[in-house]
């Protein structure tokens, strides 16, 4: 940007200085008053319909369809109201090990929801997008507020862009938190209740809503199969990948040898412990290691790059660790409208409230 200045008398470097910082400060004027302001209450409209949509004052029930040509594993009808699921009905199909490979269907039961999380996080951005939108109209309309600075105005409007990007990213990729292994849907919620060894994982991606379906199969083999810290919910598996990361000093063979003859001198300890309860439930790992069958470390060598890529530790419907490899999957995913819509929207106004923060950093830095 280049500023001509045209004087009748000679103007010094300072002044020329002078005047061009004023220029740029009017021009920064003009930019929020006649442009960025003016243009609020329109991106605030578009954001509030996009809040009323998925706001739990909004009742209005959408079914969506469960199919998929690439799979006949899962198959239903799904109901989205505002941030919840209301009604789930769901077949899972041609898995040899549940219900002996008959359709087993699946219903939410009356009166029981499900928090789509992803959606929820999506209203409460775009509610603190439309407060600080409130903000900065107020400050340049209201007389009886004091006004925001240009410096002030950049920095809320940098929030603004921050939080419609995180609501728009929201309705894009499932946080890790609220997936397989991570979390686990309440089994009572469903009729008949989910079996310990199904996961059925509800979210959102790229604003279609999807369901991941998981029959798992435990894992027996020791020590792969133990749960060596119950109250963390960490298998051997889960402590040797740990140690593994950690460590680069020591080789992966010597990690599991010596987390293994860890295990064995605590059993031995704790059998040899008068304190040691049978209700205890580091009882039953103990249990584990009764008799002659404890596998010898040339076996669980050569079969520890199996256990350690496919062991997941997860739940059971009782909320109690289990170490579980993958039997089958499927994901089926239902176009949602009304996310799609919204998603489009956030996204365009990102772009425009980037463009105003970018002429306005352009000018400030000029001013500063």
């Amino acid at each position: 940007m280049s500023t001509s200045i045209y004087s009748a008398t000679p103007l010094s470097d300072a002044d020329i200085a002078v005047k061009a910082k004023k220029s740029v400060e009017n021009e920064l004027v003009w930019l929020i008053s006649e442009v960025i302001v003016p243009g609020l209450p329109s991106l605030r409209d578009t954001l509030d319909f996009c809040l009323q949509q998925i706001d739990d004052t909004n009742e209005t029930e959408f079914k969506l369809p469960l199919s998929s040509h690439n799979s006949e594993i899962l198959k239903g009808v799904i109901t989205r109201t505002n941030y919840k699921i209301t009604a789930l009905n769901v077949s899972i199909r041609n898995i040899k090990t549940l219900n002996s490979g008959r359709p087993y269907n699946i219903q939410l039961n009356p009166g029981e929801t499900l928090i789509l999380k992803q959606v929820l996080s999506c209203h409460d951005f775009i509610y603190n997008a439309i407060s600080i939108i409130d903000k900065v109209y107020g400050s340049h309309q209201d007389s009886s507020i004091p006004q925001l600075t240009p410096l002030e105005t950049f920095n809320q409007m940098q929030k603004l862009v921050k939080a419609i990007q995180t609501a728009k990213d929201a309705l894009k990729t499932p946080p890790r938190s609220i997936l397989f292994p991570e979390t686990r849907l309440g089994s009572r919620k469903f009729t008949p209740p989910l079996p310990s060894l199904v996961s059925l994982d509800i979210f959102v991606s790229n604003a279609d809503v999807s369901i991941d379906f998981r029959k798992l199969s435990p894992v027996t083999a020791k020590p792969w199969g133990i749960i060596v810290h119950p109250a963390q919910k960490l298998s051997f598996a889960d402590v040797v990948r740990t140690r593994i990361s950690q460590d680069r000093t020591m080789s992966v063979p010597n990690i599991i040898k010596a987390e293994y003859n860890k295990l064995v001198t605590w059993i031995d300890e704790r059998k040899q412990s008068k304190e040691k309860q049978e209700s205890s439930p580091l009882s039953a790992v103990i249990s584990l290691f009764s008799g002659n069958n404890e596998p010898t470390m040339n076996n669980l060598l050569k079969t520890s790059s199996k256990y350690l890529e496919e062991c997941v530790t997860f739940v059971d419907s009782s909320n109690s660790p289990i170490v579980v490899t993958l039997d089958q999957s499927a994901e089926i995913m239902s176009p949602d409208p009304v996310l799609l819509s919204i998603s489009v929207k956030l996204e365009s106004l990102e772009k425009c409230c980037t463009r105003f923060c970018e002429n306005l950093e352009t000018l400030l830095g000029l001013v500063h």
